[in-house]
């Protein structure tokens, strides 16, 4: 199998599961309108790209060690395996772009609203598609990861590490005295993470989110290729 032919097998089961994705919630969005219309209101939908996100989140995540392994047994190298994933997914995420684009001109009483500094128009458009990259390619490398640790392993660390990060404030106050000091510790991450998406005491800075959106899909990408370099195909 080329290259070429793996990118149009994963994208023509992409495309399905996205046609699906899109008449679920077109046809929310449309019973949505339909009563807010009887009932002689103003239907706004808002945060869809927040759905996108969930969406190919869960696609990139489950779909992964499937198409790895299919792939890699049809005389594909692991690089161009990743090529392939990366392709179908930009397509994938360009299209959930344009959807939630389309979907906030309309339905959001305005032009198209990015995730990031509010901004519009062809930026915001760029920085939302960049975020979908990002975020795909950090799900890559985790679902890279669970293949190297085993699904049981990988599961136990998951819940071990969420439950960490609920009970931490609850554990520095039962040790510390004071939850400020859990507080007073995560906040330069914090500040750091918002500098990055573009937000700074001193106004917005566009182009922060391309590069930081950039180096973290260049990093995932790497990340799961890295763990993938010895991965059993059965």
């Amino acid at each position: 199998m080329k290259l070429k032919a793996a990118v149009r097998y994963q994208v023509t089961n992409l495309l399905a599961l996205l046609l699906v994705f899109s008449g679920i919630i077109g046809a929310l969005l449309i019973m949505g309108n339909i009563v807010a219309t009887s009932s002689g209101g103003v239907f706004i939908a808002s945060g869809i790209s927040t759905l996108g996100f969930g969406f190919i989140g869960i696609l990139a995540f489950t779909t992964f060690e499937g198409d790895l392994r299919f792939l890699l047994q049809n005389g594909l190298t692991r690089a161009q395996v990743l090529a392939s994933c990366a392709i179908s997914f930009s397509l994938v995420g360009f299209l959930l772009t344009t959807a939630n684009a389309v979907c906030d001109a309309f339905l959001s009483g305005g032009a198209h609203q990015s995730l990031l500094v509010g901004s519009n128009g062809m930026l915001g458009f760029l920085w939302t598609f960049l975020a979908y990259l990002a975020f795909t390619a950090v799900v890559f490398a985790l679902a890279a990861l669970r293949m190297r640790m085993g699904k049981k392993p990988f599961l136990a660390a998951f819940v071990i590490a969420v439950l960490a990060f609920l009970f931490a404030p609850a554990a520095c106050e039962a040790i510390f005295g004071s939850v400020e000091l859990y507080w007073n510790s995560i906040e330069p991450f914090f500040l750091q993470m918002s500098a990055a998406l573009g937000y700074a005491s001193g106004g917005a800075y566009p182009i922060n989110p391309i590069i930081f959106f950039t180096v973290v899909t260049a990093l995932g990408a790497l990340a799961a290729y890295l763990l993938t370099r010895r991965a059993e195909v059965r």
